[in-house]
């Protein structure tokens, strides 16, 4: 969705460049304006002390270019993802732990006066419960519009929501939620403590809600390692990735 580049700039020094998708590409009713997300959400991210490329400059004019774009910094590590085979069981463990840490530390952060959703160019809601018609309504439209991505006749999200809906209305404080906090989202590094976990990338899906909106703690089986630090109850019953 946003393509990335490594530069090398004349002093050694290498950025990154962020390009988002042009004018016209087909995207959900939800991805609307990813890297302009993203970058509200990273900010946040940094300013609470998380491991983020810090966005060095932006420009969403479109005067250079007819796209969105940011230069970010380059952050050192290799991708967690593709690095857990080689790693022993105590490393994995350890860096799980870690990203539990992480994860306390990003759904700490409240943001209670502009509300729950994405950031611009969305608008924000007063209830959680708004927030996720608004979203089951673009994804109504996206499955009408896309044949190949219709469900099953019996399943009626909306509906399901309005029946719901008091339970979703007990949340009254949106929380920092990055929406992907999985190994293939994570660089990590030999560092002197041992591996750590150096790099947290791609937020542009990240918003202000419930915690419990990231879906890796449903469909992701995390350790011991991670509840114990994220304190909080297991909440999946299954592994289905």
């Amino acid at each position: 969705f946003n393509s990335s580049c490594k530069i090398t700039l004349n002093n050694k020094k290498a950025v990154v460049l962020r390009v988002g998708p042009p004018a016209g590409k087909a995207l959900l009713g939800h991805e609307k304006g990813l890297l302009r997300r993203e970058t509200a959400i990273a900010e946040a991210l940094w300013n609470n002390g998380l491991p983020v490329p810090v966005v060095l400059a932006k420009d969403f004019t479109h005067r250079l270019i007819k796209r969105d774009y940011i230069l970010q910094e380059f952050k050192e590590g290799q991708n967690w993802h593709y690095q857990q085979k080689r790693l022993t069981k105590r490393e994995n463990s350890r860096l799980y732990g870690q990203l539990g840490e992480m994860a306390r530390r990003i759904h700490s952060v409240k943001d209670a006066q502009k509300g729950f959703g994405f950031p611009y160019p969305f608008r924000r809601h007063s209830l959680w419960s708004r927030f996720l018609e608004r979203l089951l309504i673009l994804q109504n439209s996206d499955l009408q519009a896309y044949s190949f991505l219709a469900l099953d006749e019996d399943l009626r999200p909306l509906e399901l929501l309005k029946a719901v809906r008091p339970v979703f209305d007990r949340i009254s404080d949106p929380c920092l939620v990055h929406v992907g906090l999985w190994p293939r989202n994570l660089l990590i590094a030999d560092q002197s403590k041992g591996l750590r976990i150096s790099g947290l990338l791609d937020c542009e899906r990240g918003l202000w809600g419930d915690p419990d909106f990231e879906w890796v703690f449903h469909c992701w089986r995390m350790p011991s390692s991670f509840w114990k630090n994220y304190e909080k109850r297991n909440i999946q019953s299954r592994s289905i990735i």
